[in-house]
């Protein structure tokens, strides 16, 4: 069998991609060690065939020590799923001392007809070229980390070589950038648009960077330069690349705070990008040269990110009023004079202002933006796009399909359409969507296990330019006496492991986390720390469920879900047995702490001001508010739930940072600023109330610190030089750290012919 690109088999009702080792039944991803798949996917490639038990070791394990019996181990997962999926007869049959053979009947799903000569000699040159350079990137960047984590071999056969795994992903994104294209689903409109518009048969993909740390695109008007934002080492700096030659200038050198945003002048002599430097809560827009010199401050207190207008004239961008608690979409002219609030949103109604642009409309007339409503009579969990008028600030809800996300969107030149990133499904990952304009009919652009959330369309409309984000996050621990020793728990490359929460049992055997496949969505599951199986505590496919916290008793565990259309606290048995609402307010609940005496219940909901902290007694559910404007991260101390941790903002301070993590007293009504910044609002006490463990916020890779209550003393836990942790538990003897641990590449496509002929 032929796989070296079109590497997509079918057996019974399953789907796998040999390259980038990911298994579907039916139409979902199905959940199984990268171990088990690789094993999976030689079986399947010489099917009916004897493979050796030699071949499994030699291609799966040459780069670790291992017992012969691994092999056996996945074997018997893979035979469980099939089991698992009803599947009937043997699809792996064992050859006594000798190896398997695979009895199931493989197809090769093969490219359209349509694939053209053009695009496929394209992309295979493409791939030739790309793939050394890449290899060599990738490997050049691995051998220079100093901290690797310790592989396990005979408990957790499941965790590949740091090598191999990004090799895979090297791989797998190179060989679906050329598969990819051809296999375009279309997706039924609304009952009101009973046509979809037709995507061009040759559309073109080209990479512009494989350093695998770029975002944020941007292209002049004349297509003549492309400028990006390259971050690595914790820095940020924005690369001015020529189209014709690729050959690159650095505009702004590596400042140690991100960079964001990237905007061409008009007339293409200038960049205008946001930065957001240290002890400022808000953002800054700046202009400067296209080829490097003096930078200018053109506006300050910009929410994120921004857009020009389509004469070069005017900037649309977002801003937050603390003590109105109001969101703005505001315009000013290019130096930043005469500022205009276009329209207001006051909770339950927001903006989606983190991570997208306000559109500009051909004709400048219009500006439209992401938003969601979060009330109980709203279905919260879906965004859609609003178009609004700049000169009146009037509303109007853009038509599309019901997307469970309506993330970005620019309009084409001629107004006919918008290019959207978009998913159907909470479990999706964002995609490209061509949506016609004002029918709101939409078909795909892309469709590959990648996110598409940074992307700029050109002027002329006949291109985009695209960050293709690959994701991932893992489990692992930390001895705390001995930061060295880090253990690698899971090792897949297409889920989230634990970024929305992980927490210790009380016997420290395992660990309860939240799995997730996109942003939106997330179960509750229990790993075993011995055998690393895992067990699914949550079935619920269209909600979330995260942010869990065991009970002192052992028991259960108490957890946020907006299963009911807002956030409210539940509890279940760690067996996966007796789930129970246990808070119904009206504004909903989030982020549950449980006092160590397991008396009294912590969380926070949205109140007059941005949010409100109250404690419950979970004894008879009796509540009463704690402190005012303190979001949802807030954590009582061991042993003393007089004292608490919290993001508070004190609105009697204007400074440059008013959110602020502060020790409050609950009996004094004080509290002492603790001068830090988390990852993800992440920390966990130390069991003996001296203090706390966070990952300390940076731009690209971080490390856990230990932050002294006493005396505000610092001290480095661990020395990673990659990844990024995300969440983080504290074992019930206080000598292990289990967290979660980012890893993600970000590249800039160039996107061709995807307009309709």
């Amino acid at each position: 069998m032929n796989n070296e690109c079109n590497s997509l088999v079918e057996f019974d009702k399953f789907r796998l991609d040999t390259e980038k080792k990911v298994l579907w039944f039916e139409d979902k991803t199905v959940d199984m060690p990268l171990k088990a798949i690789e094993v999976l996917s030689i079986l399947v490639e010489s099917p009916g065939e004897l493979v050796t038990k030699e071949e499994i070791l030699n291609r799966v394990w040459r780069d670790s020590f291992v017992e012969e019996n691994v092999v056996a181990q996945n074997i018997y997962r893979l035979r469980r799923l099939f089991e698992r999926f009803g599947i009937e007869g043997e699809l792996i049959k064992n050859v006594p001392r000798r190896g398997y053979r695979f009895l199931g009947r493989v197809t090769e799903i093969v490219a359209e007809e349509e694939f053209t000569v053009e695009r496929e000699t394209f992309e295979r040159t493409f791939i030739a070229e790309r793939f050394v350079a890449e290899e060599d990137d990738l490997s050049s960047r691995i051998s220079q980390a100093e901290q690797r984590p310790k592989f396990i071999p005979n408990r957790n056969p499941g965790i590949p070589s740091p090598n191999r795994t990004y090799l895979f992903l090297a791989i797998g994104s190179l060989c679906l950038l050329a598969t990819g294209a051809a296999f375009l689903f279309w997706v039924k409109a609304d009952s009101n648009h009973p046509k979809t518009p037709v995507i061009a048969d040759k559309i073109r993909f080209s990479r512009i960077t494989d350093s695998g740390n770029a975002n944020f695109p941007a292209i002049s008007r004349d297509n003549q330069n492309i400028a990006y934002v390259r971050n690595e080492n914790n820095t940020s700096a924005i690369i001015l690349q020529n189209a014709a030659t690729r050959s690159e200038t650095v505009v702004v050198e590596p400042e140690p705070f991100e960079i964001r945003s990237l905007n061409f002048s008009a007339d293409g002599n200038h960049l205008y990008y946001i930065t957001r430097e240290p002890e400022k809560a808000e953002s800054t827009v700046y202009q400067v040269p296209i080829y490097g010199g003096t930078r200018r401050q053109i506006i300050a207190n910009v929410r994120h990110y921004f857009s020009l207008s389509p004469d070069g004239e005017r900037l649309a961008f977002f801003r937050y009023e603390p003590k109105k608690d109001e969101y703005h979409l505001m315009t000013c002219r290019t130096d930043g004079s005469d500022e205009r609030i276009v329209a207001t949103r006051k909770p339950p109604f927001f903006f989606q202002d983190w991570g997208t642009y306000p559109a500009w409309s051909p004709d400048g007339q219009k500006l439209v933006v992401s938003a969601h409503t979060q009330a109980p009579d709203e279905n919260e969990k879906k965004s859609y796009l609003l178009e609004i008028d700049v000169g009146t600030g009037a509303e109007k809800k853009l038509g599309h399909p019901e997307w469970d996300t309506a993330y970005q969107a620019f309009w084409l030149r001629d107004g006919s359409g918008l290019v959207v990133s978009a998913r159907e499904k909470l479990e999706e990952y964002l995609q490209l969507w061509l949506l016609s304009y004002p029918d709101g009919r939409a078909a795909r652009i892309t469709n590959d296990t990648n996110h598409y959330v940074e992307f700029k369309l050109a002027f002329d409309s006949n291109s985009i330019l695209a960050s293709k984000i690959s994701t991932g996050s893992n489990l692992y621990t930390v001895s705390i006496e001995d930061p060295a020793d880090v253990r690698q728990l899971t090792a897949q490359t297409l889920t989230d492991y634990g970024s929305k929460g992980v927490v210790w049992t009380m016997d420290a055997k395992s660990l309860v986390y939240v799995k997730t496949k996109g942003r939106s969505d997330g179960n509750l599951w229990k790993l075993d720390l011995e055998t690393l199986e895992d067990q699914q505590l949550t079935f619920d496919e269209k909600s979330a469920n995260v942010n869990p916290e065991v009970t002192p008793d052992g028991k259960s565990v108490i957890f946020q879900s907006n299963r009911t259309g807002n956030w409210h606290l539940w509890q279940i048995g760690l067996d996966g047995s007796e789930l129970r609402q246990i808070t119904n307010g009206t504004d909903g609940e989030m982020r549950p702490a449980i006092s160590s005496d397991g008396r009294w219940l912590f969380y926070h909901t949205p109140g007059e001001g941005p949010t409100e902290l109250w404690k419950m007694l979970l004894a008879d559910g009796e509540t009463s508010k704690i402190l005012q404007n303190a979001t949802g991260v807030s954590k009582p101390a061991p042993n003393d739930p007089d004292r608490i941790i919290a993001f508070f903002y004190d609105p009697v301070e204007r400074n440059n940072m008013p959110w602020k993590y502060v020790l409050f007293s609950q009996t004094e009504k004080n509290y002492k600023d603790l001068h830090i910044e988390t990852e993800n609002h992440s920390f966990a006490w130390k069991r003996d109330g001296t203090g706390i463990y966070f990952p300390k916020k940076q731009i690209n890779q971080n490390n856990l610190w230990f932050l002294s209550t006493g005396d505000n003393s610092l001290k480095k836990i661990t020395n990673f030089k990659d990844q990024k942790i995300l969440n983080l538990s504290v074992s019930p003897d206080d000598r292990t750290i289990a967290f979660s641990r980012y890893a993600g590449t970000s590249n800039i496509l160039k996107i061709n012919g995807f307009l309709p002929n």
